[in-house]
């Protein structure tokens, strides 16, 4: 008898791998077209995933222009940027005014000096200065503290008493004071400075008694500044004193230079005073108008050409592009189309895009013509209701950018069409794969039981050409005998 043989197909000859491998290929058929279905799926998830990207840029430029933000902060400019800027703010109108500013008197804080010394390190003499804010009048009389700012004590120990300490200490307390020393060829001085500008930004120090109950030094009390009382050695180098302007005639006082609320949209940046009065100018920013439209319009058209790529078909290949046939993106084209042929009741000057310079051309795409817009942004009331407008119930009434607006965003919702593609996309995708997956643990089995039958036909198939060719043997023996 032959010993079975462990290697399918080498004792019988028989093809046992290539027999077997035809087999599973049979039975892994479904699991090819599964995967040339995921293939597709995913193709489909990426094109939709881009489509998400061009909707968001649409529904930004959309917004942009019909946020209120772009209609009510004009263009504002100064006929002499170095007395007066402007800055224009959130809060103007279309229409803008001109305005004619006169500027008398800037705002400013208190200065004071002090008197010159030879070595700003040396000991001033230990002791409390005691600061104060508030107002003093134009005769320096009556100073009068601010009631919500307390005063504040600066206490300095024997060695830490110098110009340099109390400059230092000034600046690390919440004083209201800004503290720096000036040097020249006579010698160091402290100036102090209020933090802030304004009439009630001016300050009185005064110096009290060291710890010890000796009288502070005069050294220390040089600092003092108290001409009410007729103390102190610091003189006064600049007053605190408010802004004071006009607007059309209008006097107006102010604590900061920066006044905001004079002219409505537009804050004012007082620089110089005195000298001519200075022209404002508020208008409607068709700079930044005319932009904003053509972000639209360009955000539009790469949504339409995308769209249009996506959904084509390749006669020469004979492959239609990912979206081509998917009932969502034709249905998002259809909508686009119709967002731009509806017009608004909002303006019966510029109901339609159109009538702005903005057509539809035979690729599906916008074009501008800068001529009709130009003229359009001359009349920025009706170009504002015409885009930006809100109809409340009355779909209708929305203004067209708004209408773009709403249009991407119901598309990018939650139950939008497109996060409902997406999302059974996704489950296609994993149901695609669950079920390669089951496929995958039959096909093992299959093939493991296929292996081993065809391994122990192999087998028999030895065994029995064993048999045989031992019976040949003993036939040849008998013939030789007969002979």
């Amino acid at each position: 008898m032959v010993a079975s043989i462990n290697s399918p197909g080498i004792g019988s000859g028989l093809d046992v791998k290539g027999i077997v491998d035809k087999l599973v290929a049979i039975e892994r058929r479904p699991i090819d077209l599964l995967q040339q279905q995921q293939t597709g799926i995913q193709s489909r998830l990426s094109s939709f995933g881009l489509l998400k990207n061009y909707l968001s840029n649409l529904s930004d430029a959309a917004t942009q222009l019909s946020d209120p933000p772009l209609w009510r902060t004009p263009k504002a400019t100064s006929s002499d940027a170095t007395k007066l800027s402007v800055i224009a703010t959130d809060g103007g109108s279309a229409s803008g005014g001109n305005y004619r500013v006169e500027v008398s008197q800037l705002a400013q804080g208190q200065t004071v000096a002090s008197s010159a010394v030879a070595d700003p390190k040396a000991s001033l003499g230990s002791g409390t200065l005691h600061i104060e804010l508030g107002r003093w009048p134009v005769d320096g009389s009556a100073f009068a503290p601010q009631a919500d700012k307390p005063a504040v004590d600066i206490s300095l120990a024997p060695g830490q008493d110098s110009l340099e300490a109390v400059r230092d200490r000034i600046n690390g307390s919440k004083t209201g004071l800004s503290a720096s020393i000036v040097t020249d060829a006579t010698g160091s001085r402290l100036v102090l400075h209020s933090a802030d500008t304004g009439e009630n930004q001016g300050f009185r120090i005064t110096v009290q008694a060291a710890a010890d109950g000796n009288p502070a030094s005069d050294g220390l009390s040089a600092l003092a500044y108290d001409p009410a009382n007729g103390t102190g050695g610091m003189r006064l180098t600049q007053a605190a004193q408010n802004a004071q302007l006009t607007v059309n005639g209008v006097e107006i006082t102010s604590a900061s230079n920066l006044i905001d609320g004079a002219i409505a949209g537009a804050k004012l940046n007082l620089l110089k005073a005195g000298g001519d009065a200075v022209s404002v100018t508020l208008a409607s920013d068709s700079d930044a108008i005319q932009k904003a439209i053509n972000g639209l319009v360009s955000s539009y058209n790469d949504l339409a050409k995308y769209i249009a790529g996506q959904t084509k078909y390749d006669a020469a290949s004979k492959k239609g592009a990912p979206l081509q046939g998917d009932a969502a993106t034709l249905q998002i084209q259809k909508a686009l189309r119709k967002a731009l042929a509806d017009p608004t009741s909002a303006s019966s000057v510029f109901p339609r895009l159109l009538d702005l310079g903005i057509k539809l051309g035979a690729d599906n795409t916008l074009t501008v013509d800068n001529t009709k817009l130009q003229a359009a942004l001359a009349n920025p009331t009706e170009l504002s209701r015409a885009l930006s407008a809100r109809g409340g119930d009355d779909v209708q009434g929305d203004g067209l950018a708004l209408r773009f607006r709403k249009f991407a965003q119901t598309l990018l919702g939650t139950d939008g069409l497109v996060s409902t593609r997406n999302k059974a996309l996704g489950e296609a995708s994993k149901r695609n794969l669950d079920q390669q997956a089951t496929l995958e643990s039959r096909v093992t089995s299959v093939q493991a039981r296929l292996l081993h039958q065809y391994t122990a036909l192999d087998t028999k198939m030895s065994a029995l050409m064993g048999q045989s060719n031992y019976v040949n043997q003993q036939m040849q023996m008998l013939l030789k005998q007969g002979s």
